[in-house]
């Protein structure tokens, strides 16, 4: 591994630990935030009426089926999503944010918007234009890495 690799991997495990010392406002924890967003994010890509598998999710977490299984459980007990089964084939179910789960997730973009902003406004304009157009360019090598290891996403 080069220098800039290794500096690379400590500055976001630096992010990694801010993360942990964030308080999380409302009944929700971090992981569950992550995944009403991440039902939201691929049931919006989805043509299945905004549903998303429990495959889907899993695979779009990196987690196994039995612990976003899990974690979906909890959020049905409290009330953040439904379950529908496919009329077309009876084994698939979809997963689908209840009113509820969508209001937690709009409520999530505006706090961490709000965050990213007061963040940003901390940097000079010209750093803020840069880091993104990198991260931009960093999402866009990343996204071709995996492509050409064959996975995908939702």
């Amino acid at each position: 591994m080069d220098k800039s690799t290794i500096e690379f991997l400590k500055t976001m495990n630096r992010f990694r630990f801010l993360k942990n010392r964030m308080k999380v406002k409302g009944p929700l924890s971090h992981a569950e935030h992550f995944m009403i967003g991440t039902i939201a994010e691929c049931g919006e890509a989805n043509e299945k009426g905004g549903g998303v598998t429990v495959s889907e999710v899993a695979k779009q977490l990196g987690a196994t089926m039995a612990a976003v299984s899990k974690m979906l459980r909890g959020l049905e007990n409290k009330g953040l999503i439904t379950r529908t089964t496919s009329e077309s084939d009876r084994r698939n179910v979809y997963i689908h944010l209840s009113d509820e789960g969508l209001r937690q997730q709009q409520e999530q973009v505006v706090v961490m918007e709000t965050l990213v902003d007061r963040i940003i406004t901390k940097m000079p304009e010209e750093d803020a234009r840069k880091l993104n157009q990198l991260f931009t360019k960093f999402f866009e090598a990343t996204k071709e890495v995996i492509e050409e290891d064959g996975e995908e996403s939702c």
